[in-house]
């Protein structure tokens, strides 16, 4: 993952990836890169995790469980340079030593400002148990209820057998069936879907599916209906978690009764239970029917260290003040409101604004 979106949104970006031994051991890695924005008419020198932007994924902290404190002093030892802002964010809310890693990295660099939020926005995640008649258990009666009588009616009236996964050695062909079915349902709500909102989606997916596929880590559950595919999902495999990445389905008048998307997520659900997954997910964002199937709401977390030199404080005082005005006027004003309300075709997200969201 690291790699190939360092490859699609490296650019003007300086990479510094950071190895923390102890003897013969690898207790930490940090996969940094070094940027210079001018958001706010001043440079601001930033250290920031590969992964953090340009996409609705997490980027995390990779630090042996117990040796946070010591990892970080460690590195604290050779963080110098120039610099004025280093940015663990998003963090995911399934992360539990956030605040820990943030007291560390305090420790680590005295000469810092670190503020540690855990609000940064929502988060979903499902943290499954041992079997699908459980997880069924834990849900209302009527959204067990649902489940159940939804995947009944599409076996019945479309004659089909429950959705099935994708070979691995297919996975690039189910791509190509997946993208029309997001996109679709996505313009159907006047919005332009995943692959419109961020720039050379379809290009770094395509890439990541090819390598990431070899190593059994991409998953597509795909319902049939006749001989198209009617909803797919696409998630990604690493160890005990899978992140559910991105639904397509076939919002098409004949099936807007039938929930297609709640019977490939049931599927999924047995099929991660059966194997060696523990918790899935299910990304960014709010979603309301997330939390009827099974849920469990948790925030995004932040960490950011700032120097306590006068140039560091100003230039990120001004970089925050041009954020915001940048995501007032651009984002929530003319992306979401004006364009839509005039018509206007709308482009990907300006990377100006993406890499401003720290």
């Amino acid at each position: 993952w690291c790699r190939t979106w360092w490859e699609f949104y490296g650019d003007g970006r300086r990479l510094e990836i950071v190895l923390v031994r102890q003897g013969e051991d690898l207790v930490g890695i940090f996969p940094f890169f070094h940027e210079t924005q001018w958001l706010g008419g001043m440079p601001l020198r930033l250290v920031r995790l590969v992964g953090c932007d340009h996409s609705v994924t997490t980027a995390n902290i990779v630090v042996e469980q117990g040796l946070e404190k010591e990892v970080f002093e460690a590195w604290g030892e050779m963080a110098a340079g120039k610099w004025d802002a280093i940015i663990f964010s998003p963090l995911p809310g399934y992360e539990g030593r956030g605040r820990g890693i943030a007291e560390a990295v305090g420790l680590a660099l005295p000469d810092t400002r670190v503020e540690y939020r855990s609000d940064c926005g929502p988060h979903i995640v499902f943290d499954l148990p041992e079997s699908f008649d459980e997880y069924l258990l834990r849900l209302s009666k009527k959204e067990r209820g649902n489940i159940v009588r939804k995947e009944r009616q599409v076996r019945q009236d479309f004659a089909v057998e429950t959705p099935v996964r994708v070979e691995v050695g297919e996975v690039a062909e189910a791509f190509n069936r997946f993208l029309p079915l997001h996109q679709a349902l996505w313009e159907g709500k006047g919005r332009l879907g995943h692959f419109g909102d961020w720039p050379d989606a379809v290009a770094f997916h395509k890439t990541l599916i090819g390598r990431l596929a070899k190593k059994g880590r991409v998953l597509f559950f795909e319902l049939e209906v006749g001989d198209a595919v009617a909803a797919s999902k696409y998630c990604l495999v690493f160890g005990p978690r899978m992140h559910t990445f991105m639904t397509g389905r076939d919002d098409a008048e004949r099936f807007k009764d039938y929930s297609l998307g709640t019977v490939v997520w049931a599927a999924l659900v047995d099929y991660a239970m059966r194997g060696r997954v523990r918790q899935l997910d299910a990304m960014r964002g709010y979603y309301d029917y997330k939390l009827r199937q099974g849920g469990r709401l948790v925030h995004l977390q932040s960490i950011v260290a700032t120097r306590r030199t006068a140039r560091s404080r100003i230039a990120f005082r001004l970089f925050r003040a041009g954020s915001w005005l940048l995501h007032t006027a651009y984002y929530r004003l003319w992306f979401r409101r004006i364009a839509p309300f005039l018509g206007i075709k709308r482009r990907p997200l300006w990377r100006v604004w993406i890499r401003s969201r720290l």
